[in-house]
């Protein structure tokens, strides 16, 4: 059971990681403290701002569940803990700095986690966090032991110190060294994060208005999970009978190399960091993947920043439910990555090239080389709106949807005259099955359609440069008339990597129309009077969810939106 103790440390956490504030190119000062040996760090900063917005995004919600309801919760944890840790002024009540950062981490050395807490009245919080340890905890003793001029605190075989501004709270004893060593090491001096170049690099790069940073140092990663690998083989190999014990050790290895080659394969990134931010009307998330300079061409490689975009996106997502484009090279993609381990001693290549041998055997293509070799530009894919499609009460829930949906796949082909020849062998094919096929030119495109069964239909051909395969009713032949003569541009900004977003109003509409028309029959009659009203409340309530990702001077960047009406 979980320690009093243990429930306000957590409290605490939650509370500033719900606290977020928009971080600055600048590291944070909590960076001149942490040993630059951390394996990754999640920074929080001013609460105050954070906690207002998060409550005027989530208002709309508490309807549908009071728990949501930020001031009650408040409320409950002042008449537990003596104070509103949900709200700026409870904050300031407990001596944190509201408009400060904060952080919680873990260094190479030790496996225990470390959280640091800015404070504005070292002295206020003492005293309150005095009087609520005296009420909460198991175990504590209220003199401190002082060290390097930091007040120590024992909690519950964890360990509290304050010093200055800073107040580091470390819930469990070391297993290694001192057992409070994580935590003097953020009073120590020596080598800081702040001094990293790999972290420098990486919070250069990450999108401004972010208002929480988790950063990972890979290569510190690698070793942290390497190391304890090793130590688990022994720690297993130990406890296991003498006879088992090769074997037991021999499988760990296998583990072990196993890992190790994942992380070779990724090894051109230096760090991955995420980002979040609130604002009364959204909430965004942004993914930072940072390289070295060699690591930066390999990155390159994989994904084409300077391909041309989808002249049609814009026109297409706008009637779509959702869609989005992406330039990553698949191919190169597939080849790079095909050494990772799926079980020992069998690899992604291994299963890609077992099934790619059987699918050239039916149909004489050669996915890799016909196929994917020819895509080295942007792709994209839509969810379009079922329009006059309608639902069939008489078939199964699961039937009707697959029956109403339409999506389109394009991609943009280096060479067309190919990729004619490609198509005309998977016709083939599908014939040699006794499928009826029918092939017919619209808009100038060649065009293959296939259904398997009344209400379903496959198609796929290609218009000038542009290869598509759709699934839905008459989808194909919409499609190739909005295809313009030239569907693909060139960037006017470049670096984009992919753009797309979902529309929750298309969707909500998508769904109501189904819902209105009996979709499922009797046996979705609990989904429709009991499941989508709830549902529907819930989507109407957002906007959209938008993606985008560009390539920076020193990485890659991908970022996700929320919006609320």
């Amino acid at each position: 059971m979980q320690s009093p103790k243990r429930i306000w440390l957590s409290l605490v956490l939650l509370t500033i990681t719900w606290a977020w504030n928009a971080t600055a190119a600048q590291a944070p000062k909590v960076a001149n403290h942490i040993p630059k040996n951390a394996v990754y760090v999640l920074f929080l900063s001013n609460p105050a701002e954070a906690l207002t917005n998060l409550e005027t995004i989530l208002k709309p919600f508490t309807a549908l569940s009071p728990e949501l309801d930020l001031a009650k919760q408040g409320e409950k944890l002042k008449a537990e803990l003596g104070v509103n840790i949900l709200s700026p002024k409870g904050l300031d009540d407990l001596g944190l700095d509201s408009s400060g950062t904060s952080a919680f981490y873990e260094v190479v050395g030790f496996s225990e986690q470390v959280i640091a807490l800015e404070l504005k009245d070292p002295n206020l919080f003492k005293t309150k966090m005095l009087a609520l340890m005296k009420q909460k905890a198991d175990k504590f003793n209220p003199k401190p032991k002082k060290k390097r001029g930091t007040e120590i605190f024992e909690v519950d075989g964890g360990y509290i110190g304050i010093k200055g501004s800073w107040c580091v709270i470390q819930p469990e004893p070391a297993k290694r060294g001192p057992k409070d060593g994580p935590l003097l090491a953020f009073f120590k001096k020596g080598k800081k994060l702040s001094s990293s170049v790999v972290f420098k690099r990486a919070w250069s790069q990450m999108p401004e208005g972010n208002q929480a940073v988790y950063y990972m140092d890979m290569k510190l990663l690698a070793n942290k999970l390497d190391a304890e690998m090793l130590r688990m083989t022994n720690d297993f190999a130990k406890m296991a009978p003498a006879k088992e014990r090769k074997q037991i050790k021999k499988r760990f290895k296998q583990s072990r190399n196993d890992q190790r080659k994942i992380f070779k394969l990724i090894n051109f990134i230096e760090s991955i960091s995420f980002g979040w931010s609130i604002e009364p009307k959204s909430i965004s998330q942004a993914t930072l993947l940072t390289a070295s300079p060699k690591g930066l061409k390999v990155l390159k490689k994989l994904v084409a920043a300077q391909s041309d975009v989808p002249a049609f996106h814009q026109g297409l997502i706008e009637t779509a439910i959702a869609g989005g484009w992406t330039s990553a090279n698949i191919s190169k993609i597939v080849k790079h990555f095909g050494p990772t381990p799926i079980y020992p001693g069998f690899t992604f290549k291994h299963a890609w090239d077992r099934e790619e041998k059987s699918f050239k055997e039916e149909t004489q293509i050669d996915i890799t080389r016909d196929l994917l070799a020819n895509l080295k530009g942007p792709a994209a894919a839509y969810l379009l709106n079922p329009g006059k499609v309608k639902a069939d009460p008489t078939n199964n829930l699961p039937v009707q949807i697959f029956k109403m949906m339409r999506i389109a796949i394009v991609a943009q082909v280096a060479d067309p005259a190919k990729m004619s020849s490609v198509v005309k062998l998977f016709n083939q094919f599908v014939q040699k099955q006794e499928n009826p096929i029918e092939t017919k030119t619209v808009s100038s495109a060649e065009v293959t359609v296939f259904r398997p069964e009344t209400g379903v239909e496959l198609a796929w051909g290609i218009k000038g440069n542009t290869a598509f395969f759709t699934f839905g009713e008459n989808t194909a032949q919409a499609l190739v008339k909005i295809l313009p003569d030239q569907p693909w541009a060139k960037q006017v900004a470049s670096g984009q990597l992919a753009s797309g977003q979902m529309d929750f109003a298309a969707l909500t509409e998508a769904i109501s129309s189904a819902v209105s028309q009996g979709i499922g029959g009797q046996q979705a009659s609990q989904f429709r009077m009991v499941v989508w009203p709830m549902v529907q409340q819930v989507l109407s309530k957002i906007e959209k969810i938008s993606f985008s990702s560009e390539m920076k001077q020193k990485g890659l960047t991908l970022t996700g939106k929320i919006t609320l009406h």
